[in-house]
């Protein structure tokens, strides 16, 4: 009995737990919905929660200088789903509007397509717009798996802390959607490579005769498990960049764009569409490996640099210059540490061999 009690209280406590994080990563991000009979019998109060926790999801794994916050309207708009543009409606800065086109309570395409709309705002997608479309085939792939990644992730989060308690249930229905819907879906299988899939689509979907939402999920559905092994990679896709260049420049450039934290996320979508974006650097003998400079190479800058691969440092611990901070600067100052020992090693006396007859002879 003591046992169950003791287990009780624990989710009890890891229940308050996760309300104050919902709560501390949602309280900057106000969202109204506009009363409209495109809804049909689906509730305001419910769209607006429903929308709430989609977008909580979101910000919970965003840095703070990353979240999203401020004022979102959503409207009904029979047209279709769309982030529209400040110019469009008239926004400040920090104000947003999603239109979204469901009738009734059908909460998994409320998903998909605020999911994938939310995505647009993260993107900055005011800013994108100031380019060329050339890349927005790109924007609308991640959006797509944006949309994904939250559906799966709302039906195992809705075990604990659903919108509403009597929607825990409904998390089951979320992930049928998402795995026997979304993924199952014919045209949304490619048995290529993404470096295949890039070669092929890239060129026509620039020139804007080739774009399909399926087609271009293709490609965006295998970046999930980078993703879903580390949700903080939509630190990334708050720092998208404006270009116009092809996916093998872009991808530098978004790499280049990034925190240094979040810059091992680009790789790893870069490395699927088989692109290299670390700049290649040939380990020289004049680099600093004298990270706290003092003079000396030694444990103490080993050390250093072990430390910086975790956290912030104070020191440039990114000895090859790369942009980061890994196992490969820790070996260049080991290596630098070693020769230092070695060179101030003191040198052994030279000790001449002889025989007992030589000896007596002197």
């Amino acid at each position: 009995m003591k046992k169950s009690k003791r287990i009780h209280r624990i989710q009890y406590i890891l229940a308050i737990l996760l309300l104050v994080v919902s709560l501390n990563a949602d309280a900057a991000l106000h969202i109204t919905v506009e009363s409209h009979a495109g809804w049909g019998n689906a509730p305001t109060s419910n769209i607006r929660e429903l929308c709430k926790n989609i977008a909580l999801h979101f910000n919970e794994v965003l840095h703070d200088e990353h979240k999203v916050d401020g004022e979102l309207t959503i409207v009904y708009r029979a047209q279709g789903p769309i982030a529209f543009y400040r110019s469009y409606f008239g926004g400040g800065p920090d104000e947003y509007k999603i239109g979204l086109t469901v009738t009734g309570t059908y909460w998994s395409q409320f998903s998909y397509q605020f999911g994938h709309e939310f995505c647009h705002i993260m993107q900055n997608h005011d800013v994108l717009r100031s380019a060329s479309n050339k890349n927005g085939w790109f924007h609308e792939a991640i959006c797509e798996l944006a949309n994904l990644w939250v559906i799966r992730r709302m039906g195992e989060t809705w075990e604990n802390r659903p919108p509403y308690p009597n929607w825990v249930s409904y998390r089951h229905q979320l992930l049928n959607y998402a795995n026997g819907w979304m993924m199952s879906r014919p045209e949304v299988q490619y048995a290529g490579t993404g470096a295949e899939w890039l070669a092929q689509w890239e060129e026509p979907m620039r020139n804007g005769n080739a774009f399909d939402y399926a087609r271009v999920a293709q490609l965006s559905y295998k970046f999930l498990s980078v993703f879903e092994e580390n949700p903080e990679a939509w630190n990334a896709v708050r720092q998208m960049p404006a270009s116009q260049e092809k996916m093998s420049t872009y991808m530098k450039e978004w790499y280049n764009a990034v925190d240094t934290e979040d810059k091992k996320f680009v790789e790893e979508i870069a490395k699927e569409m088989g692109i290299s974006v670390v700049p290649v650097v040939a380990v020289a003998t004049t680099l600093v490996a004298d990270v706290n400079g003092d003079g000396y190479v030694d444990l103490y800058d080993v050390m250093i640099v072990r430390s910086g691969m975790q956290n912030r440092v104070s020191y440039n611990t990114d000895i090859n210059g790369d942009g980061r901070t890994d196992e490969v600067d820790l070996m260049i100052v080991k290596a630098k540490a070693l020769e230092a020992i070695a060179a101030a090693a003191p040198s052994k006396r030279k000790v001449k061999l002889t025989t007992w007859a030589d000896v007596k002879r002197r």
